[in-house]
């Protein structure tokens, strides 16, 4: 999802759809709405997020392992495992280090 959000917002002619929303202010004595658009929902199916976490079946579905709360808890304990590695050079740390003491090792 954060590469999605960083990839930023795409504005052209198509996603602007100038031309739409003049059709549908002309329109709007037949309360039309963007929403029930055509091309707003073709928009939307490559904007939507799915989310992996939360759990979007009905309650009385969900396994007692298949909460939002549950994989979350499972989603930490699987960053937690993982050993982070260091992207910056061992040289450049290190002084980094010892000019800054305060920083927690």
């Amino acid at each position: 999802m954060n590469q999605r959000v960083l990839s930023g917002i795409e504005v052209n002619d198509d996603t602007l759809a100038l031309d739409l929303i003049a059709k549908v202010c002309e329109e709007s004595g037949s309360n039309r709405h963007f929403l029930a658009e055509f091309h707003t929902a073709e928009h939307m199916r490559s904007e939507f997020f799915f989310p992996t976490i939360a759990n979007r079946e009905k309650r009385a579905m969900y396994e007692p392992d298949d909460t939002a709360l549950a994989r979350a808890r499972a989603f930490v304990a699987e960053v937690r495992s993982v050993v982070p590695e260091h992207r910056i050079n061992a040289d450049v740390r290190k002084k980094i280090l010892d000019m800054f003491p305060e920083i927690v090792r």
